[in-house]
């Protein structure tokens, strides 16, 4: 799911209400760090609207939804389970891609045959999309993953599964495998701009 840098400027009309939401969210989600920041004259999260391109995290966040990218939100807070993150994909370089963590440090992860494919089991629980579905890799996609999962059965420090929403698999972990903090860009905060 690849999103565009460009900063987005709703219509006049939208505009004042969506940085007024911004602003609003920002202090009460963040209160005294946002205000310090602010008065410093800097940007509290690095945060940005942008645009997202592609489809893999749809139908949960289709083509063309505005988005808040906090760039400098990890630099205070954790990553966890459920997050939507913008990941800096080397493959792709300077158009990063968005996914959800799905796995966090001292998780266990393990991968479970399933006919010709393989669940992906976090906590011994199969983990599912937005939509309810289960992740289910075909075979012939899943090497990555059963190299990590051989190898971490239990997620080490500052390591993270992060996927889109294909069932099968997107350009995901199950493509680059588990990821850390260093390549998250910042924390995507979906809300109607």
């Amino acid at each position: 799911q690849h999103f565009s840098f460009r900063t987005y400027l709703p219509e006049k009309r939208h505009r004042a209400g969506a940085l007024i939401f911004c602003a609003l969210f920002l202090i009460g989600v963040f209160g005294p760090a946002y205000v310090q920041r602010e008065q410093r004259g800097g940007n509290p999260l690095g945060a940005e609207i942008v645009e997202v391109r592609g489809t893999s995290m749809s139908p949960f966040l289709p083509p063309g939804t505005k988005l808040m990218l906090a760039r400098d939100y990890y630099a205070s807070h954790a990553v966890e389970k459920g997050d939507i993150v913008a990941y800096d994909y080397r493959g792709n370089p300077g158009a990063p891609i968005v996914k959800q963590v799905y796995a966090v440090p001292r998780d266990s992860f393990a991968l479970v045959k399933n006919g010709s494919g393989y669940n992906i089991l976090v906590n011994n629980a199969v983990i599912k999309n937005h939509e309810g579905i289960s992740y289910r890799i075909p075979s012939a996609n899943a090497r990555m993953l059963t190299l990590y999962a051989a190898s971490y059965p239990i997620l080490p420090p500052d390591t993270y599964l992060i996927l889109g929403e294909s069932p099968e698999g997107s350009l995901d972990s199950t493509r680059f495998g588990l990821v850390s903090t260093k390549d998250i860009m910042g924390k995507v905060l979906v809300r109607d701009f």
